[in-house]
């Protein structure tokens, strides 16, 4: 990963951190850091490219929050 890439994969470890413990399970039961590392890379621009990535429920569950954070990344 690129010096840039790999400020967005530790803050996407970061959200997943804070979701797994509000759900009280292991972070890799939330997203697997391959997962990670792959939005990381494509970053999706619309929900049909990140549901390829996440898969539906996982998208229902926690999308918003992954294109926020993208979209603010976008900024840095």
């Amino acid at each position: 990963l690129s010096p840039d890439e790999d400020k967005l994969f530790q803050n996407l470890k970061a959200l997943r951190l804070i979701l797994s413990k509000q759900e009280g399970m292991p972070p890799y039961v939330i997203f697997h850091d391959s997962i990670l590392k792959r939005v990381t890379r494509e970053r999706p621009l619309d929900k049909e490219g990140l549901i390829k990535i996440i898969g539906e429920k996982k998208f229902s569950k926690y999308g918003d929050l992954i294109f926020e954070l993208l979209e603010k990344h976008k900024t840095i």
